[in-house]
């Protein structure tokens, strides 16, 4: 409708079509023409009347106006005459133009002197303008009039031209420039300016050893630049960017966050003018800031970021007996006798639950479930056993996404093995450790488990992206004879060897173990087997019966003494391999 309204308005000039223009032209000239003809009438009356009285005809002004005469000029189209500029009078000395002055004038000012009550306009639709006016009314301009003086109306365009690439320059969400990151990320580029229509980009790369992933900003393009700007990056996702202001409206480093389901999952910091060290002390004096906001219980506030240990009981919250205000507090241990039971509470480092910690990492995880919490334990400075606790229940998700702390069994001596220490047990077992006193570990960590290390090797860290929660700091831990008892429970819930029966089956599956293990080297020596279980294995296609598999459970002894149990599988009276995620450490002594 506007573009069609447009045109009727430009026919109406006499611009809509080459024989309407002539017409307009014709007329214009016929106009002057009888014009002239008029004064040349009166001036020959006046000198008759001149030389009949002898005086000079009375008029108010001291001069008889000179008259002037057609002249023939370059036509503007074929068969209208044009009028020529009258020379140092600037515009007013152009013919036929006016009304192209005015109508770039009037888009110039759109830019100018825009109308508050009117769509702004973008970038995009600015530049349009000014491409108008330069390619639409100056060229007319010049067809009217090829000698008119455009030089102020050329000068108005420059300005505004100006006028635009100062816009341009304010427009940038991020001044272009590389920045210093927090997280896994090294650096982030920001780029140039893309002005479109309806959206205004900015490019943005994130440079890391996971790699470099790009995308952009973007905002409404006739929205002034805000205080948060949105962005999308492909491999990462989208979220929003925020200048961090000081008190003096500086900004000494921006905010970034990548938002899952109304959720900052991920957050870096970064700054052209701040350390990688400067940005990490600013992220722990928020925190700080933070937790002195906060009412926090004395219990909590004084073992942040620990893992406390009691031997008699569960460890409530407010670490009181029952979780019970007018009960005594729950007595802490800070040594203990391998064997015994005891309980342990993780308090989360600066009273953060562990998922707001692993988006400092600046990379989220593939939802809640994407993330685990690890254990790790230390016998002796060294790491003998990891677990790690994946989120596969609805309490693991509330742990993980909510919990600021949280209460777990550290070992049950009448129970079953604890998922997140037995790893550790069996590690301490392996190192077939001396009676005496020994320093134990634990550390809890959040791990982004969808962030994997393909190329690890053994022994190399699989899970690249791990925060730590809470840290035990070393126990005294006493080992006697009497130690390994508890420990030697049968069964595979718990730490000692799994149960079965000798029989012929045990005593055919430990001989070729013994002759597997000379033939292929092994570190562990065979001594004893229990016969445990046994499967049928058909073919594939036809379902035809082919051999029964015998499954032993083989115990072995380390070079340094220690005991490893493995499952070893028999078919067809010859050796058919070892059990899969079967070999586990087994206490040193069992009576």
């Amino acid at each position: 409708m506007k573009k069609l309204s447009f045109v009727l308005f430009m026919l109406f000039l006499g611009a809509g079509s080459i024989p309407n223009a002539q017409a307009q032209l014709g007329k214009l000239g016929k106009k002057v023409s009888n014009k002239i003809k008029t004064e040349e009438r009166k001036a020959k009356k006046a000198v008759s009347n001149t030389k009949k009285t002898g005086k000079l005809p009375k008029t108010g002004k001291t001069s008889v106006p000179a008259v002037k005469t057609p002249t023939t000029g370059n036509p503007t189209s074929a068969g209208s005459p044009s009028l020529p500029s009258v020379p140092g009078t600037g515009e007013a000395g152009c013919k036929n133009t006016e009304s192209y002055f005015k109508l770039a004038r009037k888009d110039l000012d759109r830019i100018r002197k825009p109308d508050p009550n009117a769509e702004p306009l973008s970038i995009a639709d600015m530049k349009g303008v000014v491409k108008r006016v330069e390619e639409q009314w100056i060229p007319k301009i010049e067809t009217r009039d090829p000698s008119c003086d455009k030089s102020k109306l050329e000068s108005e365009v420059q300005e505004v031209k100006d006028l635009i690439e100062g816009k341009k320059a304010d427009a940038a969400f991020i001044a272009v420039g590389t920045y210093t990151t927090t997280g896994v990320w090294e650096t982030v580029e920001f780029g140039s300016m893309e002005f479109e229509k309806f959206t205004n980009k900015q490019s943005i790369k994130l440079n890391g050893p996971l790699g470099n992933l790009e995308g952009h900003m973007v905002q409404k393009a006739t929205e002034d630049n805000p205080e948060a700007t949105a962005f999308d990056i492909e491999g990462l996702g989208q979220g929003a960017i925020l200048p961090h202001k000081d008190a003096a409206g500086n900004i000494p480093y921006y905010q970034m966050a990548v938002i899952q389901d109304q959720k900052p999952v991920a957050i870096i910091l970064f700054s052209n003018t701040k350390t990688r060290e400067e940005l990490e002390q600013a992220m722990d004096q928020r925190a700080q800031e933070r937790l002195e906001k906060e009412n926090l219980d004395p219990f909590v506030k004084d073992n942040l970021g620990k893992i406390v240990i009691s031997t008699h009981g569960p460890i409530f919250k407010n670490g009181k007996e029952e979780g019970k205000e007018s009960n005594p507090v729950v007595p802490l241990a800070t040594s203990l006798e391998l064997g015994q039971g005891f309980w342990v509470r993780v308090i989360m480092d600066k009273n953060k639950a562990p998922m707001k910690h692993l988006a400092l990492t600046g990379y989220p995880p593939a939802g809640e479930i994407g993330s685990a919490i690890r254990t790790r334990i230390f016998f002796d400075g060294e790491e003998v056993g990891q677990d790690l606790l994946r989120c596969t229940k609805p309490e693991d998700v509330e742990i993980v996404t909510n919990a600021t702390s949280y209460r777990e069994k550290g070992f049950d001596p009448n129970g079953d093995a604890q998922d997140a220490y037995r790893e550790g047990f069996e590690g301490i077992f392996a190192q077939n450790p001396s009676y005496g006193e020994h320093i134990v570990e634990f550390k809890k960590y959040i791990v982004n488990y969808n962030v994997i290390n393909t190329e690890a090797g053994e022994g190399e860290e699989k899970f690249p992206l791990e925060v730590l929660l809470a840290e035990s700091g070393p126990i005294k831990v006493t080992i006697t004879e009497n130690s390994w008892k508890p420990f030697c429970n049968s069964g595979e819930n718990n730490y000692g060897p799994t149960s079965g029966v000798i029989n012929s089956y045990s005593k055919s599956i430990l001989a070729l173990a013994k002759k597997e293990a000379v033939r292929s080297n092994w570190k562990e020596t065979p001594f004893s087997c229990r016969y445990v279980d046994k499967y049928e294995k058909y073919h594939e296609v036809t379902g035809v019966h082919m051999y029964t598999v015998y499954k032993g459970a083989v115990k072995s002894r380390m070079p340094n003494g220690s005991i490893v149990e493995q499952i070893i599988l028999m078919a067809n009276g010859a050796f058919y391999g070892v059990g899969s995620n079967t070999h586990r450490y087994l206490p040193p002594k069992c009576n």
